[in-house]
């Protein structure tokens, strides 16, 4: 499980134990099951691969965990025999349904961008959006703190992300952005918002670097850390892994 989120990231092995400040036989022997990641190591664990905690834990199949408290944004708590609940918090905007079933997620529509900023609350039951959209969810994942962003033609990421695509997004605390892969995201700066390609954090520079995958017909954009509002990973094509 831990090998294949890995690959799908791009990541060494040595890499992903750089990041959670691990040597790589740690993540060597997880991916070999002669060991288990902690409690403490699993959120950000979950977050560099871009699941959630609860299913890495059912992929995991972390039985033995016993009374503990995980916690990511006040939303998840797992006990023992790997039992979960999700308690109300600020950002839990979603009502899950059961398995083949959809989600309604706050939506960004292609037009709704021009007011995204001016209606983005991070501490409301919705992020402040009046528009919402379903979200398919055949496996009933909890999809707590997830939005939905529609592709438009500024984004300039055709051939993998046409415009009209709806993809489903979580917002990065700004606490969390030094952690940031190789990978898409929807970022909010200046009074523009736009999904483009991360292929290295250059934050530490003072400095992020979008890229877009159709490269004939735009540029990289270079933005100064201080004009960043807001940051999104793009988890999923609502019906395909994100690319």
């Amino acid at each position: 499980m831990i090998k294949e989120l890995r690959q799908q990231r791009g990541l060494t092995q040595s890499q992903l134990g750089g990041l959670l400040k691990l040597p790589y036989q740690s993540v060597q022997k997880w991916e070999k099951g002669k060991n288990k990641p902690t409690t403490e190591q699993l959120p950000q664990l979950a977050h560099i691969l871009g699941v959630s905690i609860e299913h890495l834990i059912s992929a995991l199949n972390t039985k033995e965990v016993q009374a503990q408290e995980i916690t990511e944004q006040g939303m998840w708590q797992f006990t023992k025999n790997n039992s979960t609940k999700s308690h109300p918090s600020p950002t839990s905007n979603a009502r899950v349904l059961p398995p083949s079933q959809s989600v309604e997620l706050p939506h960004v529509s292609a037009l709704g961008r021009a007011t995204f900023m001016k209606q983005f609350d991070p501490a409301a039951a919705s992020f402040g959006l009046s528009e919402t959209t379903p979200a398919p969810n055949p496996t009933g994942e909890d999809l707590s703190g997830q939005l939905s962003i529609e592709i438009t033609n500024d984004d300039s990421m055709a051939p993998n992300y046409h415009p009209g695509t709806k993809v489903r997004v979580k917002h990065v605390d700004r606490s969390e952005w030094p952690y940031l892969l190789n990978g898409v995201y929807a970022v909010a700066f200046a009074n523009q918002f736009v999904v483009r390609r991360i292929h290295e954090n250059d934050l530490e520079k003072g400095h992020l670097t979008l890229h877009a995958d159709n490269k004939a017909v735009a540029g990289p954009i270079t933005i100064p850390v201080e004009q960043i509002h807001h940051i999104f990973r793009v988890l999923r094509i609502f019906d395909a892994p994100a690319v």
